[in-house]
């Protein structure tokens, strides 16, 4: 069999325990994770600690959940990443649905063509452990990725028994690549919604760079958690605000923000 490995990632626990770990909260809704950054930095630290740096890294398989299972603005940022592979389950009520049968499907079709000898699974929850059962009667080595918890425990002990060896991402590899959005606390009370919009777009977006900055820009109608929490909290922060459509009009404010920011060059995905 061949000495490549993907890199499986549950994106929910990896929010969850990677937010605790350097933030210290899960709230995905407040943090930012620049995937472009993490993605190979995991990879590489998969193949120097476990294949002593001899193993070929095919790609990332990439799961996260979204309304009705349509990716959007993050996602596509996500998807367009070299060797990363999105998949998509739904989310409902806050919750990721169908995501760990995905990981699973992976997992055994890839074990059954031997397109892998070692798959390393970023994730916690016990439903994947029959994939991971599947996947090692075929012939493939099952790395499970915990991330070190402040205290206490975010896998399952089922799981990490069923793996053929557990390895524990602490927050000196994570935090590089965590971070919390960093917004002035300005709010100008005289500032109609729209504007307050366009303020927010010109002082955040417009200081980002490289993946953070494309992924935000790629929201379209859809705004990232961070995004939308601040401009709630700047339309409530108004003088005299009562119209339960403000946070309607600083989005669309926000959003206008954003395409005056796009390169020339750089197509308008918010139609």
């Amino acid at each position: 069999m061949t000495n490549r490995y993907c890199v499986f990632v549950d994106a929910g626990y990896l929010y969850m325990a990677g937010g605790q770990a350097c933030l210290g909260a899960g709230d995905r809704g407040s943090i930012f994770l620049d995937v472009e950054s993490f993605v190979p930095a995991l990879s590489e630290l998969c193949n120097g600690l476990v294949l002593d740096g001899r193993g070929r890294w095919l790609r990332t398989y990439w799961y996260d959940g979204a309304v009705r299972g349509i990716p959007h603005g993050i996602h596509e940022a996500i998807g367009l990443l070299p060797r990363v592979k999105l998949r998509i389950g739904r989310l409902v009520n806050h919750e990721q649905k169908g995501v760990d049968s995905l990981i699973v499907r992976d997992l055994v079709i890839l074990a059954e063509r031997q397109a892998i000898s070692t798959a390393f699974l970023l994730g916690g929850d016990e439903d994947l452990r029959e994939g991971v059962r599947e996947a090692q009667d075929r012939g493939v080595e099952v790395v499970l990725l915990g991330i070190e918890p402040p205290q206490g425990s975010n896998l399952s002990d089922t799981l990490v028994m069923e793996a053929d060896q557990l390895l524990l991402v602490g927050e000196e590899m994570l935090r590089p690549h965590f971070s919390k959005p960093d917004f002035a606390d300005i709010v100008t009370p005289a500032a109609t919604a729209i504007e307050l919009g366009r303020q927010l777009a010109t002082e955040y977006v417009g200081s980002l760079k490289g993946f953070e900055r494309r992924a935000v820009l790629r929201s379209g109608s859809w705004l990232p958690p961070y995004i939308d929490w601040e401009l709630r909290r700047r339309v409530r922060a108004m003088a005299n605000w009562r119209d339960s459509g403000g946070i309607n009009d600083a989005r669309r404010g926000f959003r206008e923000g954003c395409r005056s920011l796009r390169a020339p060059e750089q197509p308008d995905y918010s139609s």
